[in-house]
């Protein structure tokens, strides 16, 4: 079993979220750019880079919803292993 969640850990999970969401609007902010800018002389160019950027913010996403799940979860983010019982049997 996982230990509990520290003041301290819980401290460097907000901090870490932070600096996802951070990241995060960075990117947004850079694919709306991208977005507004005029037409394209490379459309492939721009589009893959917007699939890039896309890619990292889902990324970010998730690596912000793990550290959401940490916290609340006393630090045991991992499935269940083995068998289910049934206490008393």
């Amino acid at each position: 079993m996982d230990p509990p969640v520290t003041v301290e850990r819980l401290s460097q999970i907000n901090q870490e979220i932070l600096c996802i969401d951070n990241e995060k609007q960075q990117r947004e902010q850079t694919m709306a750019a991208l977005w507004e800018h005029l037409p394209p002389i490379d459309l492939e160019v721009v589009a893959k880079a917007m699939q890039e950027l896309h890619n990292c913010i889902r990324a970010l996403e998730d690596r912000n919803t793990s550290r959401i799940t940490i916290s609340h979860c006393g630090g045991s983010h991992k499935p269940p292993q083995g068998e289910w019982k049934q206490r008393g049997n």
